[in-house]
């Protein structure tokens, strides 16, 4: 296999093993991340919260009217018990009984109203609920996808390197040194296809001796405008 050819299939190892490491820690990233679930438990946490303070609104209305109604059943026991004689007096307490009446109905809109936002706080904290609990299913079937993919990657990992490392071996140590240099100047892309007559990485047209010499050369030859090593597909 001539050098040229060599140093292209490495590079096309090295590439996929950089594309493999970077989806690993990709992975990683987003095995660690629970932000959906964090989102949704915090709105169910707040959905509970919402449906105790309506619960509890609620319950001190009703104390607070049960108390009314006691004072008014009092009141209008005064009223017609026979105790009471002064006109007054019974004048008072029946403006009471009026007020207390007024009040409890007053009392009782606001009473409905209230239970219809309990109920809706009850509604939004099942939903809540649901979607908290859906968020975490997702997750876990996501996590199970990214394991599973995670698995295969690391897999492959392993004859990927033993590749890597056999094929080195057939190219000659400074022309090994220059490629590495060439995948770090040239952000992974060392050696460039020649396509329809030029460089397949700049466009740069070569000269009908530079295609020859590609073509026959054992080490591989230079573009001239980008300075990546050249392959010849035959």
């Amino acid at each position: 296999m001539n050098t040229s050819l060599s140093l292209f299939r490495l590079q096309t190892l090295f590439t996929r093993r950089v594309v493999i490491r970077r989806r690993l820690e990709q992975i990683e990233t987003l095995l660690a991340e629970d932000e959906t679930v964090k989102a949704a438990d915090l709105a169910r946490e707040a959905a509970a919260q919402t449906f105790e303070t309506a619960q509890k609104i609620q319950s001190d209305h009703q104390a607070l009217m049960e108390e009314r109604r006691l004072k008014k059943d009092l009141t209008h026991a005064q009223l017609f018990g026979g105790k009471v004689r002064s006109p007054k007096e019974l004048q008072e307490l029946e403006l009471e009984e009026k007020i207390l009446t007024d009040l409890l109905s007053k009392m009782e809109d606001e009473m409905m109203s209230q239970m219809a936002s309990s109920d809706q706080a009850k509604a939004d904290l099942e939903s809540a609920k649901s979607l908290h609990q859906a968020a975490i299913d997702q997750k876990a079937t996501d996590s199970s996808l990214l394991i599973a993919e995670r698995s295969k990657l690391q897999e492959e990992l392993g004859p990927l390197g033993v590749q890597l490392k056999s094929l080195a071996q057939e190219i000659p140590t400074e022309i090994f040194k220059d490629f590495q240099e060439l995948l770090r100047i040239k952000k992974g892309r060392a050696v460039a296809e020649i396509s329809d007559g030029s460089c397949d990485a700049c466009g740069m047209d070569l000269t009908p001796a530079d295609l020859q010499l590609a073509k026959s050369s054992p080490k591989p030859i230079r573009c001239k405008n980008c300075g990546r090593m050249l392959f010849f597909k035959s």
